[in-house]
């Protein structure tokens, strides 16, 4: 009896101290074996390869210069202290103003302003005359005495009979009523009904004046039937008619109609004026078109001129925004603007912009929220250069205008992801969402992420996704759109390290193309989990611990002699 119960409390001893079955076979860095919570081992325990003597996967800013593909790491990612972002030694041409360079201008060509060696060089067209140019008048215009590579241009003479400069003719002489004016420019005849040319006014021009031939000698069509008595351009104010000037030309103060074009617009004119839904010449209200010009069919809208209540603070007949009543018809007398800088709260939370960012810059690029919404303050725009779906505003640097990348998206729980596409293709519908309906045990701290990625057809390309915390104890999945989560294959996605993931996508192969079909572009809906621990304390076995066979030898073994020394004792009793 004593043997079992020392049996059972070496069990309860091993697994109520919280040791697992591996507990004494934990990893050791530097073995060449990858093990929890390893992220890289490399078989030694040396920095600068890649992977550091902690076995933690070596980047750019952890301060480690690694040997394989960077020149330094001064421990940030900030490009102007000596130490690119990249982990590259600053050089003239690699854009990154630095050091003795007076320019930068990402390359190492001379004559285009900023030298080989980054100095500002003289050019033709900036005022100074140097080196070579004989003028420099601050610009490379010619035909106004220094021509556009800065050498003295002969002065145009008018009336050499050698058209120059700015001349439009030279005719020999200075004399004006020959074709070309004293001051050679162009003199162009007046029309003239005969001239060959229909003109304002005439219905026809053969180039003669000659009656009988189908255009009369005033230009007027003879295969017409002649005008009634009185009529719209016969120089007579018939009734009905508010002027009559000759002739059916609009824009003269007479319009084609004869009326008058001074007298202000006018519901009920005919005409639908800025302000009008409609004109149908009269103030008739239920005939489809009411008395104030309104639409009697349309539903109530911003912008119509009637408030409509519980649903407008005000409507001013338009939706422009600045003029007191905004686009969305609010009261712009009351909106707010917590940061002063012109776009109110209202219109920076629609945008998905911080109302409170004190600069006024919410992705921090040195570009204004203002200038990235199209410079209206009053009005801003959701400007997406390039077509990623996160507009300029919250996009911050070059990667507002590059297709293949989409940054900065705000996800669930306060993180940020960046999306990178395969080089030469193109990121469309970028959005994130908080998941909805996910499968037990398993918790979505970044959502569901959804964007769309061009591709050769039928063709593979790798998408990273990199947040701003960390990925622990990863799973993804696809989802669709009935909000079906299958688990996406372990052979399709690679975690790059805590914050990285890389995903190999296949145009048409349903795994990873939403729409499953073959047309060079792939949809693609992650969702981004992580498996929930099983928390609380006490006595747990640890399900991913590898199994080793000697501790199994030595629970086993008391149990096993135990029971062989029972049998002889009975044995031995029963020969008695």
């Amino acid at each position: 009896m004593a043997n079992i119960k020392n049996l059972f409390l070496l069990v309860g001893l091993l697994f109520c101290t919280g040791l697992s079955i591996n507990a004494f076979a934990g990893p050791v860095c530097g073995d060449g074996t990858r093990e929890d919570p390893e992220e890289c081992d490399d078989s030694n325990t040396v920095d600068g390869d890649g992977c550091t003597a902690l076995c933690v996967l070596e980047i750019c800013g952890d301060n480690i210069t690694n040997n394989t593909d960077e020149e330094c790491d001064d421990g940030n990612t900030v490009n102007d202290d000596g130490c690119t972002n990249t982990c590259m030694l600053p050089a003239c041409g690699d854009g990154i103003v630095n050091g003795t360079d007076e320019c930068e201008d990402g390359n190492l060509l001379n004559g285009d302003g900023c030298s080989d060696t980054c100095q500002v060089e003289p050019f033709c067209g900036d005022g100074v005359v140097e080196g070579t140019e004989q003028c420099d008048d601050n610009n490379t215009t010619d035909g106004d005495g220094c021509s556009s590579t800065c050498q003295t241009e002969a002065q145009a003479v008018c009336g050499d009979g050698v058209v120059e400069g700015a001349e439009q003719c030279d005719d020999n002489n200075t004399t004006d009523g020959d074709g070309c004016s004293a001051t050679c420019e162009d003199e162009a005849a007046p029309p003239a009904c005969g001239d060959g040319t229909v003109d304002p006014g005439e219905a026809c021009d053969d180039g003669n004046t000659t009656s009988g031939d189908g255009c009369s000698a005033t230009c007027a069509d003879e295969t017409l039937p002649p005008p009634p008595a009185s009529f719209c351009g016969d120089g007579t104010v018939d009734p009905g008619e508010s002027c009559d000037d000759g002739n059916t030309t609009s824009g003269d103060g007479c319009s084609a109609t004869c009326e008058d074009e001074a007298a202000p617009p006018a519901c009920g004119d005919g005409t639908v004026a800025p302000g009008e839904a409609c004109d149908d010449g009269n103030t008739t209200s239920g005939d489809g078109c009411s008395a104030t010009c309104e639409d009697e069919a349309a539903p109530p809208a911003c912008g119509d001129g009637t408030v409509d209540p519980g649903e407008e603070a005000c409507d001013d007949g338009n939706t422009t925004s600045g003029d007191g009543c905004s686009a969305t018809c609010e009261d712009e007398s009351t909106s707010t603007d917590s940061n002063g800088d012109g776009i109110s709260d209202e219109d920076a939370t629609r945008l998905g912009l911080d109302p409170n960012d004190p600069d006024g810059d919410t992705d921090n690029d040195g570009l204004s929220d203002v200038a990235e919404t199209g410079g209206d303050p009053s009005n801003p725009l959701s400007v997406d250069t390039d077509g990623d779906g996160i507009i300029d505003a919250l996009e911050p640097g070059d990667t507002a205008a590059d297709a293949s990348v989409a940054s900065d998206l705000a996800v669930s729980g306060g993180v940020t992801a960046t999306i990178a596409t395969a080089s030469g293709e193109l990121l469309s519908n970028v959005r994130a969402a908080d998941a909805t309906n996910a499968p037990d045990g398993v918790s979505f701290p970044f959502g569901v992420i959804s964007y769309t990625t061009t591709s050769s057809i039928g063709g593979s390309v790798t998408v990273r996704m990199t947040f701003s915390a960390g990925l622990r104890r990863l799973i993804l999945y696809k989802v669709d759109d009935a909000g079906v989560y299958r688990v996406l294959p372990s052979s399709t996605w690679v975690q790059v390290n805590s914050r990285t993931v890389d995903l190999t996508l296949t145009d048409g192969d349903p795994r990873t193309d939403l729409d499953g079909k073959i047309n060079g572009s792939i949809d693609d809906p992650v969702g981004v989990g992580s498996v929930e621990g099983s928390g609380g304390g006490g006595c747990t076995i640890s399900t991913a611990a590898r199994f080793d066979p000697i501790w199994l030898f030595l629970l086993v073994a008391p149990g096993v002699g135990y029971l062989r020394r029972r049998v002889s004792a009975r044995k031995a009793g029963a020969g008695r």
